[in-house]
């Protein structure tokens, strides 16, 4: 598209229900086993140096939830805004997640983090952040479970 604009379009598949036998087995949950092979469209704006926009939808066409398989949309925005540089590399951010599932009723789950992020080599990204996650737990085979949660991590993007 022009400049800054951009179409991703995609496939994947995600499943949760392989490593669930120790919560249920703690009697901390019962595990559901969920899967979704599906299809994405995102629309994505970004300019080189400080601000990433993006909306998307991803269509799940083969989708397994107990009784929720005919609710097979996901819609995704999202965005990450530069706030100050620290050196030539090194920057400062915030950013934001915003997921809405149509299998737990158009149920949010949500992401905030704010950190640091530097270049590393090959075009990879080394980020340490504080991240805030509430809403619907994106874990599956905890659905319609909801979390809030604060974490502190090392991410490298490749």
């Amino acid at each position: 598209l022009q400049k800054n604009y951009y179409v991703r379009l995609g496939t994947g598949h995600t499943s949760h229900h392989l490593s669930d036998n120790w919560y249920e087995q703690l009697q901390l949950t019962h595990a559901v086993h969920y899967s979704r092979d599906y299809i994405q469209t995102y629309f994505v704006y970004a300019d080189s140096s400080s601000t990433l926009i993006f909306a998307g939808v991803d269509y799940g066409y083969i989708f397994h939830l107990a009784g929720k398989e005919d609710k097979p949309w996901k819609f995704h925005f999202g965005g990450e805004q530069k706030i100050a540089s620290l050196t030539d590399n090194i920057s400062m951010y915030g950013a934001f997640d915003t997921k809405i599932h149509e299998e737990a009723g158009f149920a949010f789950s949500n992401a905030f983090q704010f950190g640091i992020k530097m270049p590393m080599q090959y075009g990879h990204i080394l980020r340490i952040a504080y991240q805030f996650r509430n809403g619907l737990d994106e874990r599956a085979q905890f659905f319609p479970q909801h979390i809030s949660l604060h974490t502190i991590g090392l991410y490298i993007e490749i």
